[in-house]
């Protein structure tokens, strides 16, 4: 699943830049607009993985900050 493998790809770069980790699922919610990429996700037979919704508008801040959209 591509979608899984660009998320871990981001997983690992943000443990790096920013010493922060975030769940998978967690970061596909904060990167995606819709719960399409999240659902393929959930359904699929890659693992059982946890969305830490308490941390999706963080995880969406560090994203950005990735990204060079904030400092």
């Amino acid at each position: 699943m591509a979608t899984y493998e660009e998320h871990l790809y981001l997983q690992e770069v943000i443990s790096r830049l920013f010493s922060q980790k975030f769940e998978v699922a967690t970061l596909i919610r904060a990167n995606r607009g819709d719960e399409a990429d999240l659902q393929l996700l959930l359904e699929s037979d890659v693992g059982i993985y946890f969305l830490e919704e308490h941390r999706v508008e963080e995880a969406v801040q560090v994203l950005a900050q990735l990204k060079g959209e904030i400092a």
